[in-house]
């Protein structure tokens, strides 16, 4: 859904409630107006009159009929096992920490453009984790300023890494797997550039490997991810198609579909290729893009290469059509997905480079790599 759909939507209801409440307006600006503590008391009043009223027979209807409110439907016996399976393969130097279940309000639309319709925001200024990575940051960013203080310049790493049950707001089709709640397994590692991609070497090659290496672990479990593929993208390739805003607001609204945007800008460009040197320089000069084609042809010689060696059964290309990550992953980002025994295909991995930290902390030196293992959707589809 496009903002404009969400805007026209907004519209509508508003002009719906006027028709009955002529001052709800002024209601919104007054409460607009109000500190923070004095507007979350107010609505706090509200919530209690009004769900002080309610019958057990309408929650128990409402339980029943909420897509959000539902239990996961995989066994928790068998979630355990593949939480732990993760956490045993991961690198050991990954710190594994149990997170709160609410952020600060504001923490998905603040960092990563994430409209804040698809977290469920709270009266008392936080919201249900959403994005299990974008907890983990925060808590990066507060041990990276602990280590700042004790030295400007420190380099050091920071690995944390948990499973989290997050809830999203956005529909999804009954078939694309995906489900309003859902555990995941999220990981981030945050430092400070050293210069020469030496942290980005790093952490993608890290990153990638404890992904792979769970899905061969798993196997002795009785999991079976068939043909697994990784693809890494540069997200300023699709950005650079998305200068149109018409189109841009096109795709925001299929970024959980298959839309190959090459073709719709008419692009004579493979979307899948096996290497850098695949892209026609017709392409990448009329992008403009040379600076992100050199830093394909850096990742390709320095991880890819090595990637392709240890892991011979998995298939790894480049993707230059990304357009799941749209404003979330500004630079490379990688994929990871895998078939079923009877052929479909899911995602079950995805990660990026992020400017998170260097928000959060305010110094362009941080750096920041996130990922995540969709835990549920395995467990759920792959044994």
């Amino acid at each position: 859904m496009t903002d404009q759909v969400v805007s026209d939507r907004e519209r509508s209801i508003m002009s719906r409630i006027q028709q009955g409440h002529p001052g709800i307006c002024d209601a919104i600006k007054f409460l607009e107006a109000l500190s923070p503590s004095d507007r979350d008391s107010i609505l706090l009043m509200v919530l209690e009159r009004c769900s002080g009223g309610s019958a057990a027979h309408s929650m128990f209807e409402r339980y029943q009929k909420s897509r959000f409110l539902q239990p996961c439907i995989v066994d928790q016996r068998s979630m355990l096992l593949i939480e732990k399976l993760i956490l045993d393969t991961v690198p050991v130097e990954w710190d594994a920490i149990e997170l709160s279940p609410v952020s600060p309000i504001g923490i998905n639309s603040t960092l990563a453009c994430v409209n804040q319709k698809n977290v469920l925001s709270t009266i008392r200024r936080a919201e249900v984790q959403a994005d299990a990575t974008m907890a983990l940051a925060l808590e990066c960013a507060a041990r990276r300023s602990q280590l700042l203080k004790r030295d400007p310049v420190s380099s050091e790493m920071i690995h944390l890494c948990t499973h989290q049950r997050c809830l999203r707001l956005q529909m999804f089709s009954e078939d694309s797997g995906f489900t309003p709640h859902f555990k995941v397994f999220g990981a981030c590692t945050a430092g400070r550039d050293e210069g020469m991609e030496r942290f980005e070497t790093h952490a993608i090659t890290q990153h990638v490997s404890a992904y792979l290496d769970i899905l061969t672990q798993s196997m002795q479990h009785g999991y079976r991810a068939q043909r697994p593929m990784i693809t890494f993208s540069h997200m300023a390739f699709t950005e650079k198609l998305l200068e149109d805003k018409t189109l841009r607001d096109h795709v925001r609204s299929k970024t959980q579909s298959d839309l190959d945007i090459l073709h719709e800008c008419g692009v004579n460009q493979e979307r899948y290729i096996e290497k850098p040197e695949d892209i026609t320089k017709t392409y990448r000069d009329a992008l403009g893009l040379g600076k992100e084609y050199s830093y394909l042809q850096y990742i390709d010689s320095k991880i890819v290469r090595q990637l392709r060696t240890r892991y011979p059964h998995v298939q790894f290309r480049y993707d230059l059509g990304r357009i799941a990550g749209i404003g979330y992953y500004p630079t490379l980002t990688f994929k990871l997905t895998a078939e079923t025994s009877d052929g479909r295909v899911f995602p079950l991995g995805d990660g990026g480079l992020t400017p998170w930290t260097q928000k959060l902390i305010g110094s362009k030196k941080e750096r920041l790599f996130i990922s995540g293992f969709g835990t549920e959707l395995f467990s759920k589809n792959f044994r």
